[in-house]
Formats: C-alpha cells, sequence, structure tokens
C-alpha cells in the first residue's frame, strides 16, 4: 500500500526538528552575547583594553557575528500553506487514513458531512489528522476503537479524533514538543499537528473525555462552505 502524504509527513518531521534546533541555537547565541557584554564591561575598565586595541575588535566581532547568526536562524523554512483554497474535510481525512497502518485489533470510524470545507490546505488539514490519528492508534495498540468525526461547532469547522486508550494524564505536557510516552520515539506528532493547523488559523484542543484520549482539530469559520 503506498502511503500519498509519506513525503509531506517526512517534510513536516524535518520542519519541526530544524525549527526546535534554531530556537535551541538562538538561545546560546543570546548567552553568548550577554557573557560578551558583561566581559567587555569589565574590560573597558582595565588596562588591556587600553594597551591592546585588538582586545575590541575581537568583543566587535563576537557582537556582529552572533547577531547575523541569530538573523540567519530566524529565516523562515518553506511554507506548504495554500492562500485561497478550499478544503473539504471529508476529503483531507480520508487522505489521512489512505496508507495508515492500522492494526487488526483496532477499529478505525469516521464520520463526516460530504460538503464540510474549511478554507485553506487540504494537505495541512491532512497531515494534521494523520498526526493525531498515529498517536491515537500507538495509545490503543493493545485493541480498541479510534473514531472521527467532524461538523461545525460553536464558531468553527472542528475535526474529533477520540480513541478507546489509557487518554493524556497530563495534557499541559502533552502540548510540549517532543514529548511521548513510547520509548524511541521523537514525540513530535502534537508538534507537527499544531503547526499544521496555525498554518490554517486553527488550534489543536486537547479536550476532557470520560475514557481514552479526545484530541480536537479546529478552524474558526463563519459556517461551514459549499
Amino acid at each position: 500500500m503506498t502511503d500519498a502524504l509519506g513525503p509531506r509527513i517526512r517534510a513536516a518531521i524535518a520542519e519541526e526538528v530544524a525549527a526546535e534546533l534554531r530556537h535551541d541555537l538562538r538561545n546560546h547565541l543570546a548567552a553568548i552575547r550577554n557573557a560578551a557584554y558583561y566581559l567587555r564591561r569589565r574590560a573597558e575598565k582595565t588596562p588591556l583594553w587600553t594597551d591592546d586595541p585588538r582586545v575590541a575588535t575581537f568583543f566587535e566581532l563576537i557582537a556582529s557575528e552572533s547577531m547575523r547568526a541569530d538573523e540567519r536562524l530566524g529565516e523562515r523554512g518553506p511554507s506548504w500553506a495554500a492562500t485561497g483554497a478550499k478544503a473539504r474535510v471529508g476529503d483531507a481525512i480520508a487522505r489521512a487514513l489512505d496508507g495508515l497502518p492500522i492494526p487488526e485489533a483496532i477499529v478505525v470510524g469516521h464520520e463526516v458531512p460530504p460538503i464540510l470545507s474549511i478554507e485553506g490546505s487540504e494537505e495541512d488539514l491532512a497531515l494534521a489528522v494523520r498526526m493525531v490519528l498515529e498517536n491515537a492508534i500507538e495509545a490503543t495498540a493493545g485493541g480498541g476503537q479510534v473514531r472521527v468525526s467532524a461538523g461545525y461547532v460553536h464558531g468553527a469547522v472542528e475535526v474529533e479524533i477520540r480513541d478507546t486508550g489509557p487518554g493524556i494524564d497530563d495534557p499541559d505536557r502533552a502540548r510540549e514538543a517532543r514529548w511521548t510516552t513510547k520509548p524511541g520515539r521523537l514525540g513530535l506528532g502534537l508538534p507537527i499537528a499544531a503547526r499544521a493547523m496555525r498554518r490554517l488559523g486553527g488550534e489543536v484542543v486537547l479536550a476532557a473525555a470520560d475514557r481514552g484520549a479526545r484530541v480536537l482539530l479546529r478552524v474558526p469559520s463563519e459556517g461551514p462552505l459549499p
């Protein structure tokens, strides 16, 4: 079975890892600039500052090069958002399910109004659904059910993904990048889903559930699009 969404998933993983690395590196550069500033202020009060003009030059080099590196790290990578596009929610969910490995012990069902649409990229919505579905299937690895539904709820088009797994004990921690309970996994599912939803102007919501996990992918909308 061919997974048509596979290349986009790999690109999204690379994007998420790169974004986290950029964030970490910018923090390190800020620490270097702060340390250099402190040392410069101390050095200016010593004979070293006047005896060797290269000292001031080197401090200026540290400041300017770290700023240039920070600016380069702040440059945005490619965006896959489709301006002015309309995405049918049912097609996006079908795309997310296409090629998704589903163990025999797990039943995956979905119910989506055929005309329900959003403004934005179908690929981004499919990617967000796929990431949450993969988490749900992992959570019910011993057997269970995963249910996908969608509708227009309180000013938003909302995709709901429920599973009968153990649920999420700490929703705040689950929202963090690289969070996972699975050994050997990167824990990038929710961050990738959240990034894709932000491109759609939406969000990922970890909602309360009596059993298992309940995740909402919500895109504000004035009403279902034709």
